[in-house]
């Protein structure tokens, strides 16, 4: 039987229908855990396969835990007229206090009376101090995104089943034009990922899935809004053979799928940065991430869709769609009758009396 059968073409759009009214869609980003490659510091403690151009690296992303540098001891004479809370602070210089109270004889000192204090913190900052907060910056940011991979890894050893550690190219910036505004901010194209933990040495590394990336273009959030002929543009995406870092494909094909979206009105940027602006019209920046996110209820619509493609008509759904041929219904049936064995009496969930029984 073809595809082309109108009983056949219906099942499908019907069993579509249901996927979408079961399951939620998923517009945009919410409780999913989020590393832009734009946010990697250049350190020795961090590797970027977009910072290093090493494209051909089997590592995507690793960071190495390292210990917060060590802040030099300050003057002693300045000890007691320092601001203790603002050492660390490396938006501004730490301060110290115009004045300060002995602990001997309780009597108030001025800071201006004493210009060898203000001297020597002077010193001890240019000195020390500048260039320990240059490390400690790096160090922080370092920190910052170790331990959300380290979340990430966390969240992983719990609930393996549940969630799913993808790379993300192409996020979709956009203001569906329904009734509800619906907000999209979702990457376009995806690649499995995993996450490596060495215990030994702190460090933790992404890289493809080991049963391969199945790189793909996810469109499921635009409903009815997605491009014409997304068959072209998936074909495309297929020139690179499951490697997410084929950049020239990758980026040919998010501009042919952006530029199909809204009659032509949707731009494209070649840029690591995420698009921080909404507006109603859709916008792709290249913004490579790594995401944990929930897994996704589209294997049943997947499904549907690869049947669609085929062209065949799988035999469990012949009696849906036969056309009341007795010959055609037989084809599909089971090859052995299923028989229901005869009860004596009825099963009923509670006691029951003869006049029950009856009725």
């Amino acid at each position: 039987m073809e595809l082309q059968d109108a009983k056949f073409q219906n099942l499908l759009s019907y069993l579509t229908e249901v996927v979408r009214l079961k399951y939620k869609t998923y517009y945009r980003y919410e409780d999913d855990i989020i590393l832009w490659f734009n946010e990697i510091p250049k350190n020795n403690s961090c590797f970027s396969i977009i910072e290093s151009g090493k494209y051909d690296s089997e590592v995507w992303l690793e960071i190495k835990k390292s210990n917060e540098p060590a802040l030099s001891a300050t003057p002693k004479q300045c000890q007691q007229w320092i601001k203790s809370e603002t050492l660390k602070n490396i938006d501004d210089f730490p301060q110290l206090y115009q004045q300060i109270t002995t602990e001997n004889d309780d009597e108030t000192v001025e800071l201006v009376e004493h210009p060898e204090v203000e001297e020597a913190w002077e010193k001890y900052l240019n000195e020390k101090w500048l260039d320990w907060s240059e490390k400690y910056r790096q160090w922080k940011e370092t920190d910052r995104l170790y331990k959300k991979l380290y979340q990430i890894h966390q969240q992983q050893e719990k609930a393996s089943e549940e969630y799913e550690l993808i790379l993300g190219l192409g996020q979709l910036k956009w203001n569906l034009p329904d009734k509800k505004n619906t907000l999209v901010n979702r990457h376009l194209i995806t690649a499995k990922a995993r996450l490596n933990f060495t215990a030994k040495s702190g460090r933790l590394s992404v890289s493809a899935d080991e049963n391969g990336t199945e790189l793909k273009l996810e469109h499921d959030m635009l409903d009815s809004y997605g491009p014409a002929k997304i068959a072209d543009i998936e074909a495309k995406l297929k020139e690179a053979e499951d490697n997410p870092w084929e950049n020239r494909i990758i980026s040919d094909a998010l501009r042919a799928f952006v530029n199909s979206l809204a009659d032509g009105t949707g731009e494209y940027c070649d840029n690591l940065s995420q698009n921080p602006k909404t507006s109603g019209k859709p916008k792709v920046h290249y913004a490579p991430a790594i995401v944990l996110r929930k897994r996704r209820q589209l294997s049943i619509h997947k499904a549907i869709e690869d049947i669609g493609k085929s062209g065949n008509i799988p035999a469990n759904f012949g009696p849906f769609v036969s056309d009341g041929d007795d010959q055609k219904i037989d084809d599909y049936r089971p090859k052995q009758e299923v028989v229901i064995p005869e009860q004596s009496e009825p099963i009923l969930p509670l006691p029951y009396n003869d006049e029950q029984k009856i009725i």
